[in-house]
């Protein structure tokens, strides 16, 4: 998830922007930067959505985070493992710490009621974070629905398989 955070972060910190047009943030993946042909572009612009590290508002990719805080090696080039995205951990870890942020809570407390709520309940453990983000009256905002679409993808793939 770091390196994807790093690819993203690259390339909204070279256009000096926080928010652009996905064929912009495409084009410069594939041409500009030569990370990716171009439908691994399309996978990796995905994954950054998936991941909660952008959300898609007006037709316009926007970040979630702040660019100009990440560490940038010299030589950085995304391997294709950022083409997987964000996985069900980093959302539910995402989730721990927006609630930790907002109410002041111990991470480690909350992902230990996570866990507890996913295995009692015999659910997923995005759920389990949300239930637990709506037990603390927290806004977890935008990762609400990247919990939704990992459950919603993970099913699927149960189900083809």
């Amino acid at each position: 998830m770091e390196d994807l955070r790093r690819a993203v972060a690259f390339i909204f910190n070279r256009e000096g922007t926080r928010q652009m047009a996905r064929r912009d943030m495409t084009l410069a993946a594939a041409m500009d930067l030569h990370w990716f042909g171009p439908q691994d572009a399309e996978r990796f612009v995905d994954a950054a959505l998936r991941g909660g590290l952008l959300v898609e508002k007006s037709g316009k990719l926007e970040l979630t985070f702040d660019p100009t805080t990440v560490s940038m090696p010299v030589d950085f080039r995304p391997g294709r493992a950022v083409l997987a995205g964000g996985s069900a951990e980093d959302v539910v870890l995402r989730i721990a710490e927006q609630i930790s942020r907002l109410k002041g809570i111990d991470r480690v407390e909350l992902l230990r009621r996570i866990n507890s709520r996913a295995k009692a309940g015999n659910i997923e453990a995005e759920a389990a974070a949300l239930l637990v983000a709506a037990e603390e009256a927290a806004d977890v905002g935008e990762l609400a629905a990247h919990a939704r679409e990992a459950v919603v993808a993970r099913a699927a793939a149960k189900k083809e398989g």
